[in-house]
């Protein structure tokens, strides 16, 4: 998105953000492309308000919100949401959340709401954006209801082929996380490491799968490392360490800020990383 330039913003009417930020505080990936979100909104309105849901205070550090920002938190909050979004001056600016959008069944409702934001927002003469999105689980009328605010949107980005299709509009762009900017991390020769995480959730990779990966570490000569970037992945990882005789690298009590940092600089030292998880593998292809 363009930025409003400072220097003008003063002859020009006054104007307001929206900018939807909910996410778990333990996942470092779903902070990651809540804060390049964030960084898209930044300076394009007088105003900033900022919706993040259910989450603790720890997320709104990992996001790195302005102090001037008006913050809405609990569900509670969503009335305040709509009453600003409906007497804010003209042109205001709705940022949706890049990521997974589920839309099964029971979504319909959701999506109506989100369809009403983006009418009040057109009608106003403002500017909805929709940055790079994958759809998840599509079914009526959530689908049909989703396209239509999309189509409505004047920038409607996807992140997969798969989900540009099935939303018939917009356009594919990379993923919002590759905002970050790329690292330097160390020459090709100096990475000693493979790196693996698995989503705790699915079930564990068999022994073929599990002999591959060893071979695969002892050809490169690297040693085996399991990290976490998810805290519910954490279990997973002791496991997978024991299981691929490597090492394992817990996230216990550090600090989620501190956790992302330590991640990145491990995929900075890393030769091959192997997950399920996209935001891993985006994280590391930047390193």
């Amino acid at each position: 998105m363009r930025r409003r330039d400072s220097r003008s913003s003063k002859a020009s009417r006054a104007t307001r953000t929206f900018v939807s930020l909910t996410g778990p505080a333990g996942n470092i990936g779903d902070a990651l492309i809540r804060r390049e979100t964030l960084e898209w909104s930044m300076g394009t309105s007088d105003e900033l308000v900022a919706y993040t849901g259910d989450a603790p205070d720890v997320w709104l550090r990992q996001l790195g919100l302005p102090a001037e920002a008006i913050v809405l938190r609990t569900k509670k909050s969503v009335p305040r949401w709509l009453r600003l979004l409906v007497l804010a001056p003209r042109r205001p600016v709705l940022v949706f959340e890049a990521g997974e959008i589920p839309l099964d069944r029971g979504n319909g409702l959701r999506e109506l709401v989100f369809l009403v934001e983006t009418l009040i927002v057109r009608l106003k003469g403002g500017i909805v954006v929709r940055p790079p999105r994958g759809i998840r689980a599509p079914s009526q009328p959530a689908l049909a209801i989703h396209r239509l605010a999309a189509r409505l949107s004047q920038v409607t980005l996807w992140r997969d082929e798969a989900t540009l299709r099935t939303a018939r509009c917009g356009r594919l762009a990379p993923d919002i996380g590759f905002s970050a900017g790329s690292r330097l991390g160390l020459p090709w020769g100096e990475r000693p490491e493979l790196l693996v995480s698995l989503r705790g959730a699915r079930p564990l990779p068999d022994a073929d799968w599990l002999a591959a990966v060893r071979e695969a570490a002892e050809r490169a000569g690297l040693s085996i490392r399991t990290v976490v970037q998810v805290r519910e992945d954490e279990s997973r990882a002791r496991e997978l360490a024991q299981l691929l005789g490597g090492e394992f690298e817990a996230w216990g009590d550090t600090d989620p800020l501190a956790q992302e940092e330590r991640l990145r600089q491990r995929y900075d030292a890393a030769r091959i990383v192997i997950s399920d998880r996209m935001h891993v593998l985006v994280l590391a292809a930047l390193s």
